[in-house]
């Protein structure tokens, strides 16, 4: 009876133990936005300096680039961008690849998708 106690135990010890990738996906951090973040003001200089870049998001980057050379490339990823910029650094999804953005820059970012991606 004892080793099929311990081999129930330890069963259910390896399978609780699991995790699926949609458990790993970072949510944003939750920013107050109490100002209008403006495209052209606030996250177009981000954009240009560190994501439409070449090898990155720009007509000829990667294979599966989106080109953010447009504010349309960049609306076309919004819901996207808050989650890529909160992973960890080591993780191939973080975004920007090889570099950091300041709190205040990722804020921005989130709040600008939050208040719903517009080109202004």
């Amino acid at each position: 009876m004892k080793p099929l106690i311990i081999s129930f135990l330890i069963i259910s010890i390896v399978t609780s133990c699991t995790y699926s990738k949609k458990e790993m996906v970072a949510a944003p951090k939750a920013f107050i936005c109490t100002d209008t973040v403006h495209y052209a003001i606030s996250i177009k200089p981000i954009v240009q300096s560190q994501c439409a870049i070449y090898g990155c998001h720009v007509n000829k980057g990667g294979a599966n680039a989106v080109d953010y050379s447009t504010v349309a490339g960049v609306q076309s990823q919004a819901s996207q961008i808050p989650i890529r910029l909160n992973l960890p650094f080591n993780d191939i999804h973080h975004m920007p690849n090889n570099a950091t953005l300041t709190q205040q820059q990722i804020q921005d970012f989130t709040c600008w998708v939050n208040q719903g991606a517009k080109d202004n």
